[in-house]
């Protein structure tokens, strides 16, 4: 049965950033293979590969808030490597195997500056990621 979303806590770096954030959404991709078909089989087949993840997030943002997302995004993308821990949390309270862990590396290969006159400043980044792993307890 499908549930609403409501509450979490989304971390990145050390901070909890879960009254700025929207949406917080982890796509794992595996790498797709077609089989042509064959003589002796003419229905080809899919073989599935590696995986890669991706990470899209939206937040609510103000450049000028040092404590705030918008900035410790923007200081991963300045890093060498461009890379911050996160953890998900999609419910409130313990993880458990009711309310698992989500946690890996964002890598923050773009940012946003800026916004539309009279608008709430917003932005939506789908970013890659590594080393995703669910955690229950």
């Amino acid at each position: 049965m499908a549930a609403n979303q409501l509450e979490g806590t989304i971390t990145i770096g050390t901070t909890d950033y879960s009254d700025e954030v929207t949406a917080f959404v982890i796509r794992k991709v595996r790498a797709q293979t077609q089989v042509p078909g064959t003589f002796a089989d003419a229905d080809g087949t899919t073989t599935l590969g590696s995986a890669t993840h991706e990470v899209t997030i939206v937040f609510n943002y103000d450049e000028g808030d040092a404590a705030g997302i918008w900035a410790e995004l923007y200081a991963g993308a300045l890093s060498d490597s461009g890379e911050l821990a996160f953890s998900a949390l999609y419910k409130t309270g313990t993880v458990s195997a009711t309310n698992p862990e989500f946690t890996g590396f964002l890598l923050v290969a773009d940012i946003e500056i800026g916004g539309t006159v009279g608008e709430l400043k917003a932005q939506s980044l789908t970013l890659p990621a590594h080393t995703v792993a669910m955690a229950v307890a």
